[in-house]
């Protein structure tokens, strides 16, 4: 508070201390907390349709096969592909089991 000169006087515990700005009340910095300030989280797009210069690139799918149903086939056709004959290949498609086999 201002003395009869004009000069404030600043006590020298003044940093522990805080006056409210309604009705004066005077508590101490460890009885108070700060307000939260609200903000957005991100800034909204001043235009949505314009997003990265509207170029829409497409590209191979890379959806994942949870049934492995793909790599089944893959894994089939590697192992048909060891065999030379296509009488073998053929039962082998048709889904007969192959008991031995020998390369002559």
């Amino acid at each position: 508070m201002p003395d009869s000169s004009g000069h404030t006087n600043i006590p020298p515990d003044y940093d522990l201390w805080r006056q409210t700005h309604l009705c004066g009340s005077i508590y101490g910095k460890y009885e108070i907390k700060q307000e939260a300030d609200l903000s957005t989280i991100t800034e909204p797009r001043s235009n949505p349709f314009k997003y990265k210069s509207g170029q829409v690139e497409t590209g191979e799918s890379r959806k994942v096969d949870r049934s492995g149903k793909t790599q089944r086939k893959r894994k089939f056709k590697q192992d048909l592909e060891q065999y030379n004959e296509e009488d073998v290949k053929e039962a082998l498609r048709k889904g007969k089991k192959l008991v031995s086999y020998q390369e002559t």
